[in-house]
């Protein structure tokens, strides 16, 4: 009689694949338990049933990979009974913002009744109250300040309501303002309210806003008004500005004209001089 050909046991090859793809944890325990199931089928079937190799490499990987799975549950109750690790954060402090100088409403002129100073980035904003009894005082403190400080002065002509002055105020803190008027004291004065004071300085009063640089006796050596740039923002007057303050600015649409300053009025109690007789 011929011997009739064995077949392979069905849990020998399920104990295989499940050992192959025990990566999800505790396949591997099932792997097991179908490889030793197929052996004792293997064993009772008396030739009839083979697989006892699939059977066999299928309970290794699963004990295997049980061995590991238990490994890193151990592992991870383990790191959850530690006590948790503060690391403490460092504080930091985030840099001052350069902001442009408001009185109400953004780039308008302060409404104290005093001088008053803004650091806007790199720049410096004075403004000088109309109550200012003399102008030509303020200024020759305020160069001497500039001159301590070293920085540049830049007399800054504005007024109340005045849109194109509070909008080149309002951008001061902008990068390419901040390149042109680094290291400049600007000092803001309203022409409505001293504008005689200007006047008397030589200062022109016209056109707003103007930027004037003084000499040592205070009179404008220099200056530009908003005019030679187009809109006010920080893209058109920073150039202009930076250059003018620089003393490069060449190409202009209005050239500076030195006004004639007007004559100081006798100081009460000195002598007028008296006539020449021949």
């Amino acid at each position: 009689m011929s011997k009739e050909a064995s077949r392979t046991s069905s849990l020998a090859v399920a104990s295989l694949a499940s050992g192959v793809f025990a990566c999800v944890p505790y396949l591997g325990v099932v792997a097991v338990g179908l490889g030793a199931g197929a052996l004792l089928r293997i064993r009772s079937a008396e030739g009839r049933l083979s697989g006892v190799p699939f059977a066999v490499v299928g309970i290794s990987l699963g004990a295997f990979n049980t061995l590991m799975s238990l490994a890193v549950t151990a592992a991870l109750l383990q790191e959850d009974r530690r006590p948790p690790v503060v690391v403490p954060t460092p504080v930091v402090l985030p840099a001052p913002t350069p902001r442009a100088p408001t009185g109400g409403e953004e780039g308008q002129m302060t409404t104290l009744d005093q001088v008053t100073e803004v650091q806007v980035g790199a720049v410096r904003l004075v403004d000088v109250p109309p109550t200012k009894r003399s102008l030509e005082l303020e200024l020759e403190e305020q160069r001497k300040a500039a001159a301590a400080s070293k920085e540049k002065l830049v007399l800054f002509t504005s007024a109340e309501g005045c849109r194109p002055c509070m909008s080149v105020a309002a951008v001061l803190h902008e990068a390419k303002m901040q390149g042109a008027l680094a290291g400049v004291r600007l000092v803001r004065v309203d022409v409505n309210a001293l504008g005689q004071d200007l006047k008397d300085l030589g200062v022109p009063t016209q056109k707003i806003p103007g930027f004037y640089l003084l000499g040592k006796d205070l009179n404008p050596v220099d200056g530009i008004n908003g005019g030679e740039w187009d809109d006010d923002n920080a893209d058109n007057a920073g150039p202009v500005l930076g250059s003018f303050v620089q003393g490069k600015l060449r190409k202009r649409r209005e050239p500076f004209v030195p006004q004639v300053r007007a004559p100081r009025p006798p100081t009460p109690g000195t002598p007028r001089p008296r006539g020449t007789f021949l």
